[in-house]
């Protein structure tokens, strides 16, 4: 049961929701939003919020809510160690312990109004009351037995909405509940009097009355049933009906997790080509994605080959130039120039770059094939600080590395290179002469990172900051295509750190790169600072006042810079020492299976060469046609 945890939504501590009912509610601190209340029978917690600064799901939650109430189902609630007021006893090694199932016996919605011009919140909030018998509670009662609210069964003919005044409000016309103390106010989500009475006016202070903090439950509710907390994640294939577009593989939950058939316990799905349950009996192959070649090769793509069609870029107030465009027979190349030192290469592939044994219908043929055999063994992997056992995060994507380790997002066992399948190596030796090709720089890669992603799935805003990492950074996709995107981080961008808790640290030497809000202000400070017309304690304190109303979002990143399509077998190659320092990026596959493999040099020798006789340029580009084909046009 615990193991549902990992699909609980953070919303108040943790909220999980199936088929747009309430089915859990997670308890991870000592409060339960501005209006909390707990008793050994009574709860009331917050189930979403809504400012007026945040999107939120407050919508759905509503929803889900309103459904679960409607058919007066049960909801299991689940308790973490942090929290205190439940003097619970856990399992060894364990954070989270079950409670046990509650009733849900009203959802309402209050407001609560900061500074004048701070955020307004929009609370929902359920209040649940526990009917079960005194000895299945995980806390210590009172030995006063009067001490304890009794649960009170309502007659067959009784309501809870029976038990309470209501008015109807003037506004919205929907009848609210009174349930404070200091009176009648609207609680409709959805009216724009919430929180107020009848003549607009809100209350200074709301206490809950003591009527309403008594645990009435209806003898309805009484027959229920706990429904089961697990999902229903089938091992095989779901039977879809005609009017669902994605098939099973595309389905999120199905690629979450799986219930064991032998001992019913819910288990991640950590490997890409295996289920196996850690009980010791019961295993089975993984019935993975089959994508063929006709669902991943547009046709769009293969007609990039003049100067007339455009490549599938978007680039933001010019943030970024397009310094250099070549033909082959087998690609349409591009590149950009974010600054000096930080470019970025996309090459589009043709049909004939398709084509052959070697080609990329045969290279994503070889990939299927041997990830769901094993072959190449691909797993989801952790991310981040452990939280606790068998909860720790891992990362959407399955993964495999090869090479050196690497540790920069995630932490990955590595396979050397003399022990991976041959295609891995294969794909190493084209990526190399790519580069070598199209950059005219020799570099030897001796880390390769491979990812499957699933459709819809992503990777976050992110660098390849690997500590000691080569300049030069090259991607190769086959299958489905992949949005990439870039912008600047944040701290560049708008010269300052923000923790968003009110300290702001500003960004030492502030590079004021192109496209930075007011960086000509921003380079003049700099300039008089370095000739020494400004002490540092002056040029801190102008370049504050320049940069104290940026506001930092929360992915702490510029606003889009640049994204990419990124076809069936196309190359990305980041290049440049500023790359990675000042820029971000984050990928997102669409409609199908993709594979992703990533290559790069790590260590204090780069062995990164840029080559400069036309004799050596010459050799290269020989080296190189065989994957890049002959060089049709060239311009700068």
């Amino acid at each position: 049961m615990i193991e549902t945890l990992r699909w609980f939504r953070q919303t108040q501590g943790g909220l999980y929701c199936l088929d747009m009912r309430v089915r859990g509610i997670l308890l991870v601190k000592d409060e339960f939003g501005g209006l909390g209340h707990f008793d050994d029978r009574v709860l009331i917690t917050r189930l979403a919020r809504q400012t007026n600064q945040i999107r939120s799901t407050l919508s759905s939650v509503t929803k889900a809510a309103s459904n679960t109430l409607r058919e007066q189902a049960m909801v299991g609630l689940v308790i973490s160690r942090d929290f205190q007021k439940l003097p619970v006893t856990f399992r060894d090694g364990e954070s989270y312990g079950v409670s046990g199932f509650w009733h849900l016996s009203h959802v309402f919605a209050v407001r609560s109004e900061g500074p004048k011009e701070g955020p307004v919140h929009t609370d929902l909030m359920a209040c649940l009351v526990y009917s079960g018998p005194r000895e299945t509670m995980w806390w210590n009662v009172a030995e006063d037995e009067t001490a304890t609210n009794a649960v009170q069964v309502l007659k067959e003919d009784e309501t809870f909405d029976k038990m309470f005044e209501k008015e109807e409000c003037s506004l919205c016309s929907e009848e609210s509940l009174t349930i404070f103390a200091e009176g009648w106010v609207c609680t409709n989500v959805l009216c724009s009097s919430l929180g107020r009475d009848q003549s607009g006016q809100a209350p200074k202070t709301k206490t809950y009355s003591q009527r309403f903090l008594q645990p009435w439950v209806s003898q309805e509710q009484m027959k229920k049933t706990a429904p089961p907390l697990l999902p229903d994640l089938l091992i095989q294939q779901p039977q879809l009906t005609n009017d669902r577009k994605k098939s099973f593989e595309t389905l999120r939950d199905f690629w979450r997790g799986w219930v064991c058939p032998v001992c019913a316990t819910m288990n991640r799905r950590l490997d890409y080509h295996q289920m196996v349950c850690p009980c010791g009996k019961f295993s089975a192959p993984s019935p993975v994605p089959n994508v063929t070649l006709g669902q991943v090769t547009k046709k769009e793509f293969l007609e990039l080959n003049a100067k007339d069609k455009l490549p599938p870029v978007t680039i933001s107030d010019n943030a970024v130039k397009l310094t250099e465009q070549e033909f082959t027979d087998k690609y349409a190349i591009y590149t950009w120039e974010f600054e000096e030192e930080a470019k970025v290469t996309a090459l589009f592939p043709r049909a004939a770059a398709h084509a052959g044994p070697n080609g990329n219908d045969k290279v994503f043929e070889e990939m299927q094939k041997k990830t769901r055999s094993g072959a190449i063994p691909m797993k989801r992997v952790p991310v981040g600080k452990p939280k606790s056992r068998g909860l720790d995060l891992t990362t959407r994507q399955f993964c495999a590395n090869f090479g050196r380790d690497y540790n920069a997002s995630m932490v990955v066992s590595t396979t050397p290179f003399e022990q991976a399948d041959p295609l891995v190596g294969q794909l190493v030796r084209r990526a190399e002469a790519v580069v070598l090709g199209t950059m005219g720089i020799n570099v030897s890669f001796n880390e390769a990172l491979l990812l499957a992603y699933l459709p819809d799935m992503s990777i976050r805003w992110h660098d390849d900051g690997e500590a000691d990492l080569g300049d030069t950074v090259i991607s190769h996709s086959v299958g489905g295509n992949c949005v990439m995107k870039f912008a600047m981080k944040g701290e560049y961008w708008w010269g300052k750190r923000d923790d968003g808790q009110g300290k702001v640290t500003l960004t030492p030497d502030d590079p004021h790169l192109p496209g930075c809000p007011k960086m000509q202000e921003r380079r003049a400070l700099l300039d008089k600072y370095g000739k020494g017309e400004l002490t540092k304690q002056e040029y801190e304190s102008q370049l504050r006042d320049v940069v104290r109303d940026f506001k930092v979002n929360r992915e702490n990143v510029s606003h889009l810079l640049m994204s990419v399509t990124v076809p069936h077998g196309g190359y990305i190659i980041m290049h440049g020492k500023n790359m990675q320092k000042y820029y971000k990026h984050s990928a997102e596959a669409k409609e199908l299976l993709r594979f992703v493999i990533t290559m790069r040099h790590i260590g204090d020798k780069h062995q990164e060469q840029t080559l400069t006789s036309r004799r050596a340029v010459a050799e290269a580009r020989v080296a190189a046609d065989s994957v890049l084909g002959k060089r049709k046009e060239r311009s700068d």
